[in-house]
């Protein structure tokens, strides 16, 4: 489990607890199913995603995230390559996490 401002490298699956503070920074060696405990109120929140060596990116991220353009699987728009440094950004709303992404910083 990645903690607010908090760095961990990871493969398989992770609980992102953003009751635990908004920014979260992982770093990705394999295909990672991604589990989001809320914040505690509204609010955005954020995970900067590091590609390990593999190039691998996130997968999923379960039906509480609806992505803009309509997807709730995962975000298409990640750039892939070893080192390559993309964000998620989440509003949530009580209910739902909306999602967008950003990156492809080298």
């Amino acid at each position: 489990k990645a903690t607010s401002g908090g760095s961990v490298t990871l493969a398989g699956s992770m609980l992102i607890d953003f009751s635990a503070g908004p920014y979260h920074e992982v770093t990705v060696n394999a295909n990672t199913r991604f589990h989001l405990t809320p914040p505690s109120m509204m609010r955005h929140v954020q995970i900067k995603f590091i590609s390990g060596a593999s190039g691998a990116n996130p997968t999923f991220f379960g039906s509480m995230v609806r992505w803009a353009g309509g997807s709730a699987m995962h975000p298409s728009l990640f750039t892939r390559g070893s080192g390559i440094v993309n964000f998620a950004n989440f509003f949530w709303d009580g209910a739902l996490m909306h999602g967008t992404t950003g990156g492809g910083f080298a």
